[in-house]
């Protein structure tokens, strides 16, 4: 008994001489002499910092040692965004999605940077951090050099952040004060997932036992919730008030009745509620029972056989378990990532596990998406040891394979340092679908070789193709290595609801902003009227909406107000015109009776099929558009594109206008792939294909134009419910045009031909003009203008309608030079034969003819 007596009295001695010299060691430092003045509370957010490894240094490089910088990585604490504070210092712990939850920035050593607008704290944290491990560091490096050297006498070890900490906090740990150790099953019957929390809770001091009462075993803890920001505007507020006292959040317990705890609590796992509760009873225990639950919950997770996972790993499952689940995917898909997950781990740490070679094949079109889903994997797939340490993720498109088919066989390597090395990660190839339009044997050769180099490079990479299952299988079957063999995991990702996707909308902008009802349901009404018509879906959607919001938020300069979203904040939905809107239009047209008619009995069909339930996919509504220009053909196709949207005919309310020279490729092989990309844009809509006969012209004739005559073929063979396509041009070259490939002719359902304008016609578009920029014309200059129009209508090149715009052109410049010095109303509106420059409007002869209007 008098030798243990001994033993803690030489050991406080020894513990209270070094405390002296450590002391001494941080008044004579120029940089921790100044944490002395530093308010305990903020001291007490370093030691939160120091435990969970919220603030690290990288090692200083030799340019900046010689600028005096060094690169700090920390925690996000101070952005104006809401997150779950908690779930990033375990991340930091374990060194987990680092990059996801810490910045990275150089700064001047012994600097301190001025607060941020908002902040509550006298010293910047991130300078109080990086200075005072830079210090300690500087200092343990000169204790070793003259430990070594034998050049201090008064020699001390090594001294730890928490020394440090404790001594400026005036924390003295008493460990002649013997604790009391505890039953293991305290921590084994609590989930191992939830234990990782709560031992940041309780070594950053997060939960205090408030009050107290032995008889009833009622007992009231503080602790500060850091799932929301809630009114601070940073993370670090809210801490601040913590420690300082002022604000914090109260739970109160029966212990007598928590004793089981597990059994008490009915949470899920990771549910916060039930984590805080774990914490404070703990608390209670640490603080009245006076139990080491630090120590011995420390010394349970790196060493018990609760898992065959080190702690660090474990949580790093978990954590990605987690983000599988949040994703808003179906359940198979979900459940097909984790099965993969667990043969993965099962990899690394089960030594008799086979390797397996992993590609996926993931079914959407969603780029975004698909990429968030191969992060994950691949993230996953690195940290457990399935792909090699220097992974990378790649990307390529199957575009540039088609282009350049030797390419294929360059697709695994990449240059390093000016060496060729073989890749070692995730490849993602793009655009995979478009294989299919390209020549057979060209299709051939990419896809066997895409074979050969999959299986040679399978150890090191793991490949992922994408899009439509529709699109994707077909291919695939025609390849049944590739199928059966080397793409083994196929992932569906379903398109999101509109109610899912309000969700994501709302929980994106609730980071920065404060959504209310009025704004939920301003997004829900955009959401219904747009998302159904929108060519791009889940993700990519959900971004552009969520960046046009932001972007509208901020229109203004407003850094001395709060922002708030406003109902006008939120864009527009699309301004889709009702039928008898676009039917007006239709019949307001000068002329064109014939093609009126035409286009109301094919609304009157469209309607009756609607009611019967006939399959649209069965109805033909490709068309040919003949006619010289300015006679209508776009103005009217245009029209056709509303009409088709508002009978339910087409998905999305657009025109997508295009010419030959878009189509057509510059080599041989390469048409087919770029037909392909050009009709795929306009999928959902409609597709006007200006000069048509253009693709078959003497130019393109042969390998080009009929490259590019069968792919529109076939893709309106295989697409008939996503596009239908207006073929125009002039009459007597489309006639050539459509005689030229019967396969196209026999798929295209209307043929609408456009007369020209009569000189009357011409005159009521021309009076139109003038009516609508409120203007008059006298008599006599009208009746020359209509010589001059019936004059030029006989000239080859005549332009129709167009040629009214410009003659309208023309005669306004001409009544502006003759107005020029008046300033009376009636004569500025009022265009007179003095302005009607007859040699300048006549049209000219010429062999060329113009398309459009």
């Amino acid at each position: 008994m008098k030798e243990e007596f001994n033993d803690v009295v030489e050991k406080t001695l020894k513990g209270a001489k070094r405390e002296e010299k450590i002391k001494s060691i941080i008044k004579s430092s120029n940089i921790l002499s100044k944490y002395l003045k530093i308010p305990k509370e903020e001291l007490k957010i370093l030691k939160v910092y120091i435990i969970n490894d919220l603030m690290s240094i990288k090692k200083q490089t030799e340019e900046q040692k010689k600028q005096n910088t060094i690169g700090v990585i920390a925690v996000k604490s101070c952005l104006e965004e809401n997150y779950d504070y908690l779930t990033y210092m375990l991340n930091c712990k374990y060194r987990v999605d680092r990059s996801a939850v810490t910045s990275e920035r150089d700064f001047l050593v012994n600097s301190w940077n001025p607060i941020c607008s908002g902040c509550k704290l006298k010293n910047c944290i991130k300078s109080i951090s990086y200075n005072f491990i830079y210090e300690i560091d500087r200092l343990n490096e000169q204790i070793q050099h003259d430990k070594e050297n034998k050049t201090n006498e008064e020699q001390i070890d090594l001294i730890s952040y928490m020394e440090v900490l404790d001594i400026l906090l005036n924390e003295n740990n008493d460990e002649t004060k013997k604790k009391k150790k505890t039953n293991k099953d305290l921590f084994s019957k609590v989930d191992f997932y939830d234990l990782l929390f709560v031992l940041v809770l309780l070594e950053s001091d997060l939960i205090r036992l408030e009050e107290y009462d032995d008889e009833s075993k009622i007992a009231k803890f503080q602790y500060v919730g850091l799932e929301s920001r809630n009114e601070e505007k940073y993370y670090i507020n809210k801490l601040l008030e913590y420690f300082a006292g002022n604000k914090y959040e109260l739970i109160t317990l029966d212990l007598g009745k928590i004793k089981q705890l597990q059994n008490n609590i009915e949470e899920t796992k990771g549910s916060r509620e039930k984590i805080i509760k774990i914490a404070c009873y703990y608390k209670y225990l640490m603080e009245i029972e006076n139990i080491d639950i630090i120590s011995e919950l420390n010394s349970f997770i790196e060493k018990d056989k609760v898992t065959t996972l080190k702690a660090r790993a474990y949580y790093y499952y978990e954590r990605y378990k987690n983000k599988v689940e949040q994703l808003p995917y179906n359940k198979k898909a979900k459940d097909k990532i984790i099965e993969l997950f667990n043969y993965i781990i099962n990899h690394n740490y089960i030594g008799n596990t086979p390797f397996i070679p992993i590609n996926i094949v993931i079914y959407s079109n969603d780029k975004e998406s698909v990429e968030k889903v191969r992060n994950i994997i691949g993230e996953y797939m690195w940290f457990f040891g399935y792909l090699p340490e220097n992974m990378r993720y790649y990307d390529e498109s199957m575009n540039n394979l088609i282009l350049d088919k030797y390419l294929i066989n360059k697709l695994y390597l990449t240059t390093v340092n000016d060496r060729v090395q073989n890749k070692r990660g995730v490849l993602t190839i793009h655009n995979f679908a478009n294989i299919m339009y390209t020549e057979e044997i060209n299709r051939n050769l990419i896809l066997n070789i895409l074979t050969e180099q999959i299986e040679r490079n399978n150890n090191n990479v793991c490949t992922i193709i994408y899009g439509s299952k529709e699109e994707i299988q077909p291919i695939l079957m025609n390849y049944p290595k590739l199928r059966n063999i080397l793409f083994n995991i196929e992932l569906e990702i379903d398109e999101l609801d509109i109610d899912s996707l309000k969700d994501i909308v709302i929980n994106k902008l609730n980071t920065t902003e404060k959504v209310n009802s009025e704004i939920e349901e301003g997004i829900l009404n955009y959401l219904k009227s747009t998302y159904t018509s929108s060519e791009i879906k889940n993700m990519e959607y959900i971004n552009k909406l969520y960046n046009s919001i932001i972007l509208n938020i901020n229109k203004t300069m407003n850094i001395n107000t709060n922002r708030k979203i406003q109902i006008e904040d939120i864009p527009e939905g699309y301004n889709i015109r009702n039928l008898p809107e676009v039917l007006k239009d239709l019949n307001d047209l000068v002329g064109l009776e014939k093609i009126k008619n035409q286009i109301n009995d094919l609304i009157y069909l469209l309607k009756f099929n609607k009611k019967v339930n006939i399959d649209i996919t069965k109805i033909n509504l490709h068309m040919f558009f003949t006619g010289n220009p300015g006679t209508g053909k776009t103005t009217v196709a245009r029209l056709i594109s509303d009409i088709l949207y508002n009978l339910g005919y087409v998905q999305q309310n657009k025109l997508v206008e295009v010419s030959a020279k878009d189509l057509i490729a510059n080599y041989v092989g390469q048409t087919p792939g770029k037909t392909f990309s050009i009709l795929k844009s306009a999928f959902g809509g409609v597709l006007f294909i200006d000069e048509a006969y253009s693709i078959v012209s003497q130019e393109n004739r042969g390998s080009f134009g009929d490259e590019c005559i069968a792919t529109i073929i076939k893709v309106m063979e295989d697409y008939k419910d996503k596009l239908v396509i207006i073929f125009a041009g002039y009459e007597k070259e489309m006639e050539e045009f459509i005689k030229y490939n019967a396969g196209l002719t026999s798929r295209v359902g209307y043929r609408i031909k456009f007369e020209d304008y009569t000189t009357d016609e011409l005159m009521e578009i021309l009076d139109g003009l003038v009516s609508k920029n409120n203007l008059t014309i006298e008599e006599d200059a009208r009746e020359e203008i209509r010589r001059i129009v019936y004059e030029s209508s006989k000239i080859e090149n005549f332009g129709n309608a167009r040629f009214i715009n410009k003659l309208f052109q023309n005669i306004l410049i001409e009544h502006a030079k003759n107005t020029d010095l008046i300033n009376d109303e009636k004569d500025l509106f009022t265009i007179k034969l003095s302005d009607i420059n007859s040699e300048k409007l006549m049209a000219k002869d010429s062999n060329k003819r113009k398309i459009g209007f």
